[in-house]
């Protein structure tokens, strides 16, 4: 009796261990996902803040670019965060603000309010000639600052609608 007291009681010892160490084991592996998902974040707002002191539009492009690659390489992940994965929303978010307001300002820029009454020639091909190096940029870009082909198409029709005024 005493011999199979003692067996249990071994029995029961290991498996108390085996569970305590399964037990630390995963709490050891969600503080190392919060470590990671915190240096991400930190990263991110680094990220992003250095997009926004930057007056260089090609570096800016550069860190869209790179951002968005971050976030794939991230999705990737086995042990995404929600946190993490909102950021780089937000992040890309902001990148990509600045990029429809610059196309929005220049489209803003060089339309001609009532076509009917300008009599300036030149002063209409000139806008003309701008809207069309927009577009020349919103193709070359468009793969970072759109979310879809469509919302690029988009803009690029509003673009050559108002030229087609301007060549009429």
């Amino acid at each position: 009796m005493k011999k199979n007291n003692k067996t249990i009681i071994s029995i029961i010892s290991v498996i108390i261990a085996a569970v305590i160490c399964f037990i630390g084991y995963n709490s050891y592996q969600r503080k190392q996902a919060e470590v990671v998902s915190s240096e991400k974040l930190t990263a991110l707002h680094e990220l992003t803040k250095k997009f926004n002191d930057k007056n260089d539009r090609n570096e800016r492009l550069n860190i869209l670019k790179e951002t968005l690659d971050e976030q794939s390489q991230y999705n990737l992940n086995s042990n995404k965060e929600a946190k993490v994965q909102d950021e780089f929303k937000n992040s890309i978010n902001t990148m990509r603000t600045y990029f429809h307001n610059d196309y929005d300002n220049t489209i803003k820029t060089y339309t001609l309010s009532d076509i009917t009454t300008v009599s300036d020639e030149k002063k209409i091909n000139d806008n003309k000639s701008k809207l069309n190096e927009l577009t020349k940029t919103i193709e070359i870009e468009k793969d970072y600052t759109f979310e879809s082909e469509q919302q690029a198409q988009e803009k690029q029709t509003e673009i050559e609608t108002l030229v087609k005024k301007y060549e009429e």
